[in-house]
């Protein structure tokens, strides 16, 4: 059986190539991205972030549709993560979830209905979610990327109760929106103590956007609460349940762009 160095396994070859291709269609998003988020890039840089990570997904999920690694796996003795079924799901979830976190965030800066915001936020949790559940099973070669998924699912979740709770606060429902709030606070205290672990590992490419994120979303929230808490405590008098108060209702808004095998010339 040869290994994954051989190069003489065709199903390898092309899936190698095709996953390398969608690696790349990755890499230039995350350039992209960061001027992204950090609100430095116009709204073309934005539509080109969004287009090449929907391209990156559909090049992953062809590579499954293709059933190459089911093939793979019958001749080369260790197959890596990213030609595997598991981790091809994964980074076809990850494609979309940061796709869906460049729409999020673009919102957010435009400062859009707090309504559609939670379900942008919370259907983004849950992709980044999807991506660790794909991988988990991979263990130390899959720890890293676990570790930073769930961080961004921590900071998503946060965001989604942080908004949602302005939604009940315009139904008059103050003190759920209160408990939604500190539920938005925990979340964030999550994303610290992930952030702070991830550092630790030593790995480069320390999550720099995601703390800066956090302290932002972190002053808007403690703000938020700060009001709110007065007013209740001075107008409204509602009760803050204990109980978590009904997640936000998600919303996809993003979907892979299909890929198609080029077709070969007869003469070739």
């Amino acid at each position: 059986t040869p290994d994954c160095a051989s190069g003489t396994d065709p199903a390898f070859e092309i899936a190698s190539f095709l996953v390398a291709l969608a690696n790349w269609h990755l890499s230039k998003a995350a350039r992209l991205c960061t001027n992204v988020l950090n609100h430095t890039s116009d709204e073309l840089s934005v539509k080109k972030a969004h287009k090449e990570l929907l391209m990156a997904s559909g090049l992953y999920q062809y590579v499954v549709d293709a059933n190459w690694p089911s093939l793979i796996s019958k001749t080369v003795a260790k197959v890596p993560l990213e030609l595997t079924v598991d981790g091809l799901a994964g980074m076809v979830s990850l494609c979309l979830a940061q796709a869906s976190e460049v729409t999020l965030d673009r919102a957010i800066f435009l400062e859009h209905a707090p309504a559609l915001i939670s379900k942008i936020a919370a259907d983004t949790q849950s992709k980044y979610l999807t991506v660790a559940s794909s991988i988990r099973t991979h263990g130390e070669e899959a720890k890293l990327l676990c570790q930073y998924v769930e961080i961004k699912a921590a900071l998503c979740s946060a965001i989604a109760h942080w908004q949602y709770a302005k939604v009940l606060d315009e139904e008059g429902k103050h003190g759920i929106a209160i408990a939604s709030l500190n539920e938005a606070s925990k979340q964030l205290t999550i994303c610290q103590e992930q952030v702070q672990a991830h550092n630790k590992s030593k790995v480069k490419g320390k999550p720099v956007l995601v703390i800066d994120r956090l302290s932002n979303v972190r002053k808007a929230v403690n703000r938020d609460i700060e009001n709110s808490q007065r007013n209740n405590s001075m107008i409204y008098y509602q009760p803050v349940p204990e109980s978590l108060p009904d997640p936000p209702p998600a919303q996809s808004i993003v979907a892979l762009a299909p890929y198609e095998f080029p077709s070969l010339s007869a003469d070739l």
